[in-house]
Order: C-alpha cells, then structure tokens, then sequence
C-alpha cells in the first residue's frame, strides 16, 4: 500500500498530544486579536527572542557575536587562555545556542553562570532572569530582574516582574510605585492596566482598580478582559450588583466566553443563590464543547461545590497572569506564555489549571520527559487529575513507554467506566503501534460510551474508520467514514480519506473526486489534500491536470517523499522524463515508507516508469 494510504498521508485525526489549556480555554481566553498579539510580543526583551547582533558581552568589547572563533578573534588573546566555553563568552554563546534551542534549562543555566562572571551586563542579567523565570526559578528571577531595573532602566517587564513579586508579599504600595513610569504599550497594553488594578484592589480601592482598566474599555480586543476583571474587581469587594453587570457581559458573547470565564461566573452565581442560572450556564457551554475531559473535570468541580473559584486579590492577580499566558500560548510564543504561568503560580501555587498549564507549554515544545515529570506531580485530588492523567499517557507514548501509557489509560477506562477519552486514546495508541485491529476495538469501545452519535462524536468514527481500512477491513471502514461525514458533513479530512480510497479502490470515481475537490476548496494550501487531488486526476488518466495539481502540491509540502514520487510518475506521463527521475530521486532521498522504498528504487535503476497505470473508467 502506497504511503498515501497511510494515517498521515490522508488526512489526521485530532492531534495526539492535546492542547494546552490555552487550546482548551480554562482560562480567561484569548481576547486579544492575533495581529494585536504579535504587535505586542514584537517589543518583548530580547531575551524572549533571538539576540540581535548589535548585543555585546562586556568582556568581549565584540559585537555581534556568534562563535567561539569570533570570540577569540575579537578579544585579547591573554584573556582567551580560559576555555571557551567556561568563560564569560563560551557560557554566552552556549546560553544562546540552548535558547536558538529551545532549551531553556540550559538558556538559564549557561546565562547565569555567564553572569556570575560578568554580574553588571544588563543583556545577561536580562536574559538570565527570563530564562530562570520560564524554569521556575522565580526567587533568582525576581532577584535579578530587581537588579535589570537599575541596570536597564529602557525595561519595560522586568518592573511588571518585579511588582508581581512585591504584591506576592503584600507590598501593595511599593509595587504600585514600581509601576509608575511604564507606558501601555506591547504587552503592557494590557498586562500594566491588570496588574494596576490588581494591586489597588489589594489596597481594597475597588473603585480605583476598576478605573485603573479604563484604557481597555473601548478596545474591542481588550473589552472582555475588562469586564473579566471588573467582574472579578467588584465581586471580591462584595458589590454583587456591579460584579454581575459586568460578569454579564462576558458570558453573553457565546462565541468568546472561556471556560475559565464559566467557571468564575457560575461559581459566583451560585454563591448568590441563582444556582440554576449557574447549572444553565455550565450546560449551555458544556453542550457546545462535548467531549472534552477538561470541560467535565471542571464541571465536576462545580457540582462538588470544591470552594470558592476566586478568594482572594492575589487569586485574581493570578488570573491575571495566567490569562495572558493563554492568549500569549495562543500565539506559539511558548517561553513567555512559560513565564507568566510561573507568576500565576507564585501567587496562587494552588491553582490546578496553571500546574497543568506548565506540563502542556513543555510538551508543546516536545520536553516530553519534563512535561511527564510536571503532569506526575498532580495529586489524585485536584480537580484536574483525569485529564492530566490523559495527558501524561500521551506524553509517555512520546517518551516510548508504552507499557506505562497502556496502564494509565486501562486504569482510567475501570475508574470511569462512563468516560470515552481512555478508550479513544488507547486507540490512538494502538494505531501509532499500527496495531490496526486493537485500535478498532478501543474505537468501538468509546463509541459505545459515547452513546447516541452527535456532532462532537465525528472524529472517533473517522479513527475508527481509519484503523479499519488500514486493517483491509473495507466495508466497515467505508460505512465509519459515512457516519463521520453524516455528523460532520463537510470535514476535509473525511472528505479527503473517503474520496481518495474510493478511486483508489476503483469505485465512485466521479464522486470520490468530488469529495476532494470539496476538501480543496476548503484547504487549498494543505498540501496533503491537494497532493490526494492530483493523484486522483492521475489515476482516472487526467496526467496533465494531475502534474497541475501536483506541481501546487509540491510547493505547499516539498518535503514530502509521497507527493514527490506521484509528481515523478504524472512528470513521466506527460512526457517530461529527466524531471520525473528527478523527484524519483528526491523522493528517495527523503526517505519513503518502507513500502514504496522498493518501487521508488525500482523505478531510479531502471531510469523509467516502469508500470503505466490502467486508466480508470468512471463507474
């Protein structure tokens, strides 16, 4: 079978490893729009991005540093008698290799030992504090960042930091001063008017916090922030009247509300004896995201009445925190969103959803060994324990420990014996091991839990179906894909798999094409779709559309070993033969599946295509 029968050639299923709870939205969301974001990371300290070559090691005198070669060269030979990499410069350049890296245990380890070296440099004392915040090594960050304040008075976080960790300790007034001379701009177009108001909350000014958001009140990015923490402001201060003309506003825009947001209202609902307004608006989110263990985790909470959501100014500070590092996560910058999830958790070391945050921004960036260590450290007890559990099999699959992986998820199917998810991830982990017939089974059994089919249910029918036809169980297989598409009838992915193996198949030729035509439409840059489409032009004898679409393929996808050898035979079809052997041999220096390494080979030392197709006739 051709690698594009494969489960990742026609199409996947939702990810392995889960979002991170940014992608789940436990929190306060994601209210800024993404070019806003951007513009925002864009003013970020260098150490939250690569070096710029105007950077200089003090003891170097050398700009634009990149190697210990140009180190040496730049710098006075008496001095270099140190090994490059202990001294001051060595330990630079390997901070900022880990950090090119995304190594950032090894970013903050080699910047502080360059620090210790060079302890005035404003650019490693702010990069060194950065990287030891993102590895939670928040005491020695804030010491340092302290210290970037006098050193680096143009810092426009290392403050923010610095009055994170005065209001930890209730330094209330000397943290709002640390605030003064910070303009609203980048980041700090929100996260200074939060930490503002927080922190004049904390000076029990309820009126003053509220007004302290002003700046965000009219921006349509910023305004479900606002109203989140105005809420939040007025309920801590007893005022439920405004808290819930402001709450109101943020679980009114069904499309925006978060999680995090309905937990935070329905708790406080519920507190002022509305449960059932509380109970409607758990269920009115829940049924808009069914299926997700996070959701339910929560809700079980809720029902359990497990304590007050919000108890105190530095739980809203908290909030604060980790709300944005869900919006900053949300935009793929992975250390910063680290660093302000580090804060959320100096000031609320309980909050469940922050611990479970860490261990999915390392997973993200494949620490799969870090994030298995972060997910273990959940008690049984937090509300967040199952999806946890979910998360540290998935990573333990990553890690190769499967037999670990099998029992976490056997041990949760016996313990919820009415939860889908452990059965749909083992399948999952059955079909990564192409244990095609076991992956069936763990499908079939999560449908079973599942019950009626709804619309959330369409991706266990399409793995289901996925496992079936890898496992040449036809039949089955087709009507998995049918029932995906009757739930989620215009799913690209659906529509790719099925269409693709009916041509393939030499079966509704035309409406096969049609459903990938459908796909395209939909994904014209997915170069997997696009890849299925001309294959299937291919196939039914259309060579000079099929190099057309291809050719777009290939372009999308380059470094593909499947779309490369099906450009090679469609190239070879139209008669432009030292091309085709061209992608052959690229395909095979891409490395094919290692059943179409023989036929990509085969087809190289012979130096032609060596079977033509029989032109398919639409049925």
């Amino acid at each position: 079978m051709s690698a594009h029968l494969s489960f990742r050639r026609r199409g996947t299923a939702p990810t392995l490893i889960r979002p991170t709870s940014a992608g789940s939205r436990p929190g306060p969301g994601t209210p800024l729009s993404r070019l806003a974001l951007l513009l925002a990371l864009a003013v970020l300290p260098s150490a939250c991005g690569g070096a710029s070559g105007s950077e200089t090691v003090t003891d170097t005198g050398a700009a634009g540093i990149s190697s210990p070669v140009q180190v040496a060269a730049a710098s006075d030979p008496v001095r270099m008698t140190q090994h490059p990499y202990t001294s001051v410069y060595g330990r630079y350049l390997a901070g900022r290799q880990a950090q090119f890296n995304d190594d950032t245990a090894g970013a903050a380890d080699n910047y502080t030992a360059a620090l210790q070296k060079d302890p005035d440099n404003p650019l490693l004392i702010r990069r060194a504090w950065f990287f030891l915040l993102v590895e939670g090594r928040t005491e020695e960050a804030l010491a340092l960042a302290r210290k970037a304040m006098v050193l680096d008075p143009d810092s426009t976080v290392s403050p923010l930091v610095v009055a994170v960790g005065l209001a930890n300790d209730a330094h209330w007034t000397e943290a709002l001063i640390t605030l003064k001379d910070l303009e609203p701009v980048g980041l700090n177009s929100f996260l200074l008017p939060l930490t503002r108001a927080w922190i004049l909350q904390g000076q029990d000014k309820a009126e003053a916090a509220v007004k302290a958001l002003d700046s965000m009140k009219d921006q349509p990015h910023l305004a479900p922030l606002y109203h989140f923490h105005a809420g939040m402001i007025y309920d801590l201060s007893n005022r439920p009247a405004q808290a819930w003309a402001e709450y109101q506003k943020v679980v009114s825009d069904e499309g925006s509300v978060t999680l995090r947001a309905v937990q935070v209202v329905a708790d406080f609902l519920r507190r002022n004896g509305r449960q059932p307004e509380a109970e409607a608006l758990f269920d009115r989110y829940r049924a808009d995201h069914r299926g997700s263990e996070l959701i339910e985790a929560a809700y079980a909470a809720f029902r359990s009445g497990d304590g007050r959501v919000l108890r105190t100014t530095k739980d809203g500070l908290a909030e604060a925190m980790y709300g944005s590092a869900t919006s900053v996560a949300d935009a793929q910058s992975f250390d910063t969103a680290q660093a302000f999830v580090r804060l959320a958790l100096l000031l609320r070391p309980d909050f469940p959803y922050a611990e479970m945050m860490v261990g999915d921004l390392l997973a993200r960036q494949g620490r799969f060994a870090d994030a298995a260590a972060q997910y273990a450290t959940v008690p049984k007890t937090a509300q967040t324990w199952f999806p946890v559990r979910l998360k540290l099999a998935e990573v333990y699959q990553e890690l190769g420990r499967i037999d670990e992986a099998r029992k976490i998820l056997t041990d949760l199917a016996a313990q919820y014996p009415h939860a889908a998810d452990p059965m749909s991830d083992m399948g999952e982990l059955e079909r990564r091991l192409k244990h095609w017939d076991a992956a069936a089974a763990a499908y079939r059994k999560a449908l079973d839990r599942l019950g009626t089919p709804s619309r959330a249910h369409w991706p266990v029918w399409y793995s289901l179906g996925i496992a079936l036809e890898r496992g040449k169980r036809w039949p089955e297989a087709e009507q998995a894909f049918k029932t995906a598409l009757s739930l989620e009838k215009d799913q690209p992915n659906v529509l790719n798999y099925l269409g693709y193996s009916w041509i393939d198949r030499g079966m509704n030729l035309q409406e096969g094409k049609a459903l990938i035509e459908r796909a395209v439409a939909q994904r014209p840059n997915d170069g997997y779709i696009v890849d299925s489409l001309g294959w299937a032009l291919y196939l039914l004898g259309d060579y000079p559309g099929a190099v057309r679409e291809l050719e777009r393929a290939i372009t999308l996808k380059p470094g593909d070993p499947t779309i490369n050898d099906h450009l090679g035979d469609a190239l070879w079809q139209v008669g432009r033969e030292n091309e085709a052997r061209f992608q052959w041999q690229r395909a095979l220096d891409l490395k094919p599946e290692p059943e179409d390494l023989e036929a990509v080979r085969a087809k190289i030392e012979a130096g032609r295509l060596l079977k033509k197709p029989d032109q398919k006739k639409s049925k």
